[in-house]
């Protein structure tokens, strides 16, 4: 394992190992890796501080969980009006982490967790692979492949109230919604 170190501007390990007792766990923070063309400018270190500012860290196998905004997909997001830059968190920590990442890649995350910004967690991947893994776990259903049965097609038909709330309750699209209380018994 290599020592860990620590610059009076950056936190980070050098290609080591994140395994131990950490003492001080901001002190084994990600830095930008040399040859970065953005890792000395001023706004690269403003969105590096900003990030792990706001990363509640613990243990090197855990979740790193972001404490700020989430998107509508809940994944972990930071915006514009803070930094000039809008931006998935995951994607920023792997590019701090990693280094450059081709644009037409997706950064995943293996513990399926969407605030986690832990980099032991986060891969390169392709939008097939992403796919694949969300197949794999369970979390898509194909839109066009659920089938709504004839009780839900009855409490839809009936149903009075908010169709935004039925939408978000049942978790089908609005559109689905309208079609199922406008179509033909």
């Amino acid at each position: 394992m290599l020592g860990v170190r620590r610059s009076h501007h950056q936190f980070g390990y050098n290609a080591g190992s994140l395994a131990g007792t950490v003492s001080n766990p901001r002190r084994h923070l990600p830095s930008p890796r040399r040859g970065d063309p953005m890792r000395n400018s001023l706004s690269q270190k403003r969105i590096d501080f900003f990030i792990w500012r706001n990363v509640e860290v613990r243990g090197p196998e855990d979740c790193w969980e972001w404490r700020k905004a989430v998107n509508s997909g809940g994944y972990a997001w930071f915006n514009g009006k803070t930094l000039g830059t809008s931006n998935k968190v995951s994607r920023a920590v792997y590019q701090i982490t990693h280094g450059d990442l081709d644009p037409e890649m997706y950064v995943l995350h293996s513990c399926d967790n969407r605030r986690c910004c832990n980099p032991l967690h986060l891969r390169q991947g392709t939008p097939l692979d992403n796919s694949r893994d969300m197949l794999l776990r369970g979390r898509h259903v194909p839109h066009r492949q659920r089938k709504v049965d004839k009780k839900t097609r009855a409490y839809i038909r009936s149903y009075t109230g908010n169709i935004k709330q039925l939408s978000r309750d049942l978790r089908l699209s609005r559109t689905t919604i309208y079609r199922i209380k406008h179509e033909k018994p």
